[in-house]
């Protein structure tokens, strides 16, 4: 049997209940379009990729919530919604783009007390190396040129790490 593909976009889908408040429902209406790429349809994912952006939440979330039972699909929760939340930025990092803005992405959702920490971190690091020439956060010697291939090394230890947990979510 073939494994079943899903965009990208589906693991910040199966996290985004735990991210409401902050939640951008216009990537619901493009993951409802991605879906109907990949060959999924149901009705309420037919809804939800109709709904003009900007999106309004209450408008989306009735949908977004029909389409991804519809589909068999389970909300993530705890540290794993933390982790496909940002999966995308992750594996944008390991794949050597846009290192520094999918960096900032991830900054948005870590804390001090989050399994994202490391990524603050790196963060805090090379913005005051690029706005001082300096940093107290990771290794001393760590020079600014050295950020983005420290940063892919992160990333892919992290994505190695958590990829099993990450793949669960999703049905095979």
């Amino acid at each position: 049997m073939e494994k079943k593909q899903y965009p990208e976009s589906i693991y910040a889908i199966l996290a985004y209940k735990e991210f409401e408040d902050t939640f951008n429902y216009d990537h619901a209406v493009d993951w409802a379009i991605d879906m109907l790429q990949y060959g999924y349809e149901s009705e309420h994912l037919l809804m939800l990729s109709g709904i003009v952006k900007p999106t309004d939440r209450f408008e989306c979330m009735y949908y977004l919530e029909a389409a991804i039972e519809e589909l068999g699909l389970k909300a993530a929760s705890g540290e794993v919604a933390v982790i496909a939340y940002v999966w995308t930025s992750l594996v944008e990092i390991v794949n050597c783009k846009d290192v520094h803005l999918n960096l900032d992405i991830i900054f948005r959702v870590a804390n001090y007390d989050n399994i994202l920490y490391d990524f603050s971190l790196l963060y805090w690091a090379w913005s005051e190396l690029r706005e001082m020439g300096a940093q107290y956060y990771i290794n001393l010697d760590i020079k600014i040129e050295d950020m983005e291939g420290l940063t892919i090394t992160t990333a892919k230890e992290f994505v190695e790490k958590y990829r099993a947990e990450i793949e669960a979510l999703l049905p095979q």
